[in-house]
């Protein structure tokens, strides 16, 4: 009985420490770096974001190519959760072969804020 009541208790205050109260999760950063899978630098590459609102960023990427766009994310930015965006992105991808070209898109995906600042796109 007394191991079961201290291994309770054990459990209860690591529950404590690893729990987020809500301002926790609130976005303090207003810029982030991030590496992305088929993101605004085409298939694969390294983003720099600004947050322009709670819901709204802006980005420019390198990587296979380049690109710049607008991302919208319906809920507010929080971090260390993984928050759906739609947009507007324009690219162009320099792809041996076939040497590449660019255009426009409307991306849907999802985002995930670290603490940290850099963050993983897909």
């Amino acid at each position: 009985m007394k191991s079961c009541l201290t291994l309770l208790l054990l459990v209860s205050f690591f529950t404590l420490l690893t729990a987020q109260s809500p301002k926790d999760t609130k976005i303090t950063y207003r810029q982030f770096v991030s590496g992305n899978l088929l993101g605004a630098a085409s298939i694969v590459g390294i983003s720099y974001e600004r947050m322009v609102s709670d819901k709204l960023t802006w980005e420019v990427g390198l990587g296979v190519g380049i690109g710049a766009g607008i991302s919208y994310y319906p809920k507010e930015i929080q971090k260390a959760k993984w928050c759906f965006y739609t947009g507007f992105k324009l690219n162009s991808a320099a792809l041996v072969g076939s040497g590449g070209g660019y255009g426009g898109y409307i991306p849907f995906g999802m985002t995930y804020f670290s603490k940290t600042g850099f963050n993983f796109g897909v």
